[in-house]
């Protein structure tokens, strides 16, 4: 298989235009290495990338180096652009009680969160690390300069985002559960976390319904939480309207970009620089063919000033794994390990590893700068799925980061919660 990805490479219509020689000198002149510390970022980052607006940091969800070297990552960039906005893959509610661990250290929000992930990819050991680092980090800075999340993604946590509104939207002592016809009663018919999906989704059609036909009176009623509750509640009826069409890859990435737009507004960000962590795919900016992607959407936006991404690709790695199959009645393990069987990709192999310079025994990662001056990668498919030989390096990515030898991460419960 890696012999026929090179040959690829070279034979095809975006072969390099450098021999092969001279395209690992350039991967070695533009490298930096991470084992718990960086080496040679300089090499890497320059003035022109610390200017972009945003700068996305794609991975494999489930590897444990993945999670370690996203938080080196932030903190180098905190130190060297100051940036207050970080944009997380995750839904309102977890950016709210994420937020609020961050901002208070009280471990209960912390639980929540994890409380809504279980059986997802969240739900790990580096998660919960990365997210106590980032409460450390901001510890050490004044308040003014300390990391915001802003979550982008639908609600996939949804039975517990529509408890929370039922607890904290409205004052049962004073409102009751709502006049007849009323948004208010129409929420409180729903049992969240008991309800079958048919019935809930149909008592959360009537809720959302109601509060877009009653908007005036909802905008005096919440007054200054009017805007964010609304952003819920639309998040949560596009979540529910993509999962019943079966369109969530094509439309998802689409609607994450109107809530940065929401976030900009809602927050004045304007042209504030922004770091985001999402899985890879989300940070390749072109598009297949009928599916959305962030990072494309942002590139081609006239509202960010720039855009750059760092796509990840690993060997010799484990994931840990969500497993669909797991039921009561199965009794099967909740999250699997397993060694990802194609080099740099779960889906599918990736073209043209082998160029890749050797590395020192023990060095956890690399990164290469691809865009840099004298660059053979702007005229090539290295790095890309098969699939994608069509399209070119740095239209996707700028820079390429290898996380080799990872573990698995292991579940936020532990060992004992099925791990195999």
């Amino acid at each position: 298989m890696r012999l026929l990805c090179l040959l690829l490479l070279l034979a095809g219509p975006l072969g390099y235009s450098q021999t092969l020689p001279q395209s690992q000198a350039y991967l070695q002149a533009n490298q930096a290495t991470w084992n718990g510390r960086f080496s040679g970022l300089q090499r890497v980052f320059d003035k022109e990338l610390y200017r972009q607006q945003v700068l996305l940091i794609g991975e494999t969800h489930g590897i444990q180096y993945s999670y370690e070297l996203q938080f080196a990552l932030i903190a180098h960039l905190k130190k060297k652009i100051n940036f207050t906005y970080l944009l997380l893959e995750v839904g309102y509610l977890d950016g709210l009680l994420l937020n609020r661990y961050l901002s208070t250290g009280d471990e209960t929000y912390l639980e929540a969160f994890f409380r809504g992930h279980q059986g997802s990819f969240h739900w790990n050991k580096s998660t919960e690390r990365l997210y106590r680092n980032l409460y450390e980090l901001n510890r050490q800075l004044p308040e003014e300069e300390r990391l915001i999340l802003l979550p982008l993604d639908l609600e996939f946590s949804h039975r517990e985002s529509l408890a929370w509104l039922q607890q904290e939207l409205f004052v049962r002592g004073r409102t009751g559960r709502g006049e007849r016809g009323s948004f208010e009663e129409a929420l409180y018919a729903i049992d969240p976390l008991q309800e079958a999906g048919s019935e809930l989704l149909h008592k959360f059609g009537l809720a959302w319904e109601r509060f877009v036909a009653q908007e005036p009176l909802m905008r005096r009623q919440l007054g200054s939480r009017y805007a964010e509750t609304a952003y819920l509640l639309r998040n949560l009826h596009q979540r529910y309207q993509l999962q019943q069409q079966g369109s969530m890859e094509q439309k998802r990435d689409s609607l994450m970009y109107e809530n940065l737009l929401f976030w900009k507004e809602q927050l004045g960000i304007g042209n504030q620089q922004m770091v985001g962590l999402f899985g890879s795919e989300h940070v390749k900016q072109q598009q297949p063919p009928g599916k959305s992607r962030l990072a494309a959407i942002l590139k081609a936006s006239p509202e960010i000033q720039g855009v750059v991404s760092f796509f990840s690709v690993y060997t010799n790695c484990e994931i840990m794994l969500p497993n669909r199959m797991a039921t009561e009645d199965t009794g099967m393990p909740v999250y699997l390990t397993r060694k990802l069987e194609n080099d740099g990709s779960m889906s599918e192999a990736t073209a043209g590893l082998e160029l890749l310079p050797k590395l020192r025994e023990g060095t956890k990662a690399a990164l290469y700068r691809l865009d840099a001056r004298n660059s053979p990668f702007g005229q090539s498919a290295a790095f890309l799925k098969l699939s994608e030989q069509e399209q070119v390096t740095t239209d996707m990515f700028q820079i390429l980061i290898l996380i080799r030898d990872s573990p698995a991460t292991i579940p936020y419960g532990g060992l004992s919660s099925g791990l195999q």
